[in-house]
């Protein structure tokens, strides 16, 4: 007879399957053990060796299946398949993505660009678009942010309503000295275990190491460092000289600071007359930390119920 500590074990690895599977991203065995979540926050972590028993266990049972070394749920079979097919969309989108931010990364103001969602998941549709979580110097995400969609929207790389495919979306901001996002639960946890970064490696560490505590919370076995993802940074040294002497002359006479106070009150009240920031669900955040826009923001359990 199961214990009820294995038991419980037993529901979260599927669970942990499940929800992996809910994301288009049937995971291996290693992808079960090192994103296995943990809904409680107990913060214990499971071996390797006993998530591959519990899986086993659970494939025993039917309550799982496994196709091509990938881990799924019986009625998404077909996902062992397409993930091959997203993967490779993923890594295409990824190269052109790579394209854009050698020329981003001169704007004034820019530190770092990670991939997120779809992109970092490796789960993207062909007519899907770039998610990338944005880290901007502290005290200047207004007038970054301005100057980013500008440029985008006049090379024609910005996400705008009907044009959506291999353009940016440009729904989350950080700055170098806010790199703790505000929202923090199961599925944050679960997409920063994915996050990848495409412009600067050394302020990735930081960010990863500086979320390591609560990630931990909901993903116990999760380490920084330990992805097999990467090969995806763009150089930015001659970026960052060509990025000071810009900054320099827009900081000469308090030009920056005036603008970025200007855009803050410009940008605070379209965000707060726009109706998608405060319908049911939408998580919207505008500080100058951090700017975050999730009409539609995804929870654990608008995703998959257990």
């Amino acid at each position: 007879m199961e214990t009820k500590n294995r038991q419980n074990l037993i529901k979260r690895v599927y669970f942990t399957v499940l929800y992996l599977n809910c994301l288009n991203r049937p995971p291996t065995t290693f992808e079960v053990w090192r994103h296995f979540l943990d809904t409680t926050q107990e913060s214990n972590q499971t071996s390797f060796w006993e998530v591959s028993v519990l899986l086993k266990s659970l494939l025993e049972k039917r309550k799982i299946v496994n196709k091509k070394g990938f881990w799924g749920i019986k009625d998404r079979k077909k996902l062992a398949n397409q993930r091959i097919i997203y993967q490779k969309n993923s890594l295409r989108k990824i190269r052109k993505l790579r394209k854009w931010v050698n020329i981003v990364k001169y704007l004034p103001f820019i530190r770092g660009i990670f991939i997120t969602g779809t992109l970092a998941l490796q789960t993207s549709s062909k007519k899907s678009d770039w998610d990338v979580l944005i880290i901007m110097k502290k005290n200047r995400i207004w007038l970054g942010r301005l100057i980013l969609t500008a440029v985008l929207l006049v090379i024609g790389q910005k996400r705008t309503k009907n044009k959506i495919e291999d353009r940016f979306c440009l729904n989350h901001y950080l700055t170098e000295g806010y790199l703790i996002p505000e929202s923090r639960n199961e599925y944050t946890a679960c997409e920063f275990g994915f996050v990848a970064p495409v412009l600067n490696e050394q302020l990735f560490n930081d960010f990863m190491r500086l979320n390591w505590n609560w990630l931990r919370r909901f993903s116990p076995n999760f380490e920084v460092g330990d992805s097999l993802e990467g090969g995806f940074l763009v150089d930015e040294n001659r970026a960052k000289k060509a990025r000071r002497l810009f900054e320099i002359s827009l900081e000469v006479f308090g030009i920056a600071d005036f603008f970025n106070r200007v855009c803050k009150k410009w940008m605070v009240e379209r965000i707060e007359k726009n109706p998608e920031t405060f319908k049911e669900g939408a998580v919207v955040i505008y500080n100058d930390g951090e700017l975050a826009f999730w009409p539609e923001f995804k929870s654990l359990s608008s995703i998959v119920k257990f």
